[in-house]
């Protein structure tokens, strides 16, 4: 949804300013749309993970695999983001340089892996048992 907001937000400021609605200024407002670039971003990774964590015959030892490469991806990122490196952040890589605030896209990422880490916290005792089954030997 945030995707389709990203793409069709010329359309949707129209729209706004025609009916006489709220929120057309946002639409005009480079900062708030990269803002709205990096929340896109993010949510896409978050879906692909989401969809990864889905189905029927995936083990626990897998879903634990996925998230600890998730959490590894957003350290990644962090360090990224800071460095003004956009290459997994297409939406917000379009945006002009100057409209990307870096502290608030670091900060966004560095909250999402905190609450990932505080999460998981009861699995991970768990986790040299999964490495057991997983690799026997």
């Amino acid at each position: 949804m945030l995707s389709r907001v990203c793409d069709l937000q010329q359309e949707i400021a129209t729209f706004l300013r025609q009916k006489n609605l709220p929120g057309a200024d946002h639409f005009s407002n480079p900062q708030w749309l990269a803002g709205l670039a990096l929340l896109t971003d993010i949510t896409m990774h978050l879906n692909d993970l989401n969809v990864k964590l889905q189905g029927k015959n995936i083990l626990v030892t897998d879903m634990y695999s996925h998230i600890t490469a998730f959490e590894a991806k957003l350290c990644l990122w962090e360090a990224q983001l800071a460095a003004g490196q956009f290459m997994h952040f297409p939406r917000i890589a379009a945006c002009a340089p100057d409209d990307v605030d870096l502290n608030t896209c670091v900060g966004v990422v560095t909250s999402l892996r905190e609450e990932f880490a505080s999460r998981f916290t009861s699995v991970r005792p768990l986790a040299p048992g999964f490495k057991l089954f997983t690799s026997p030997c």
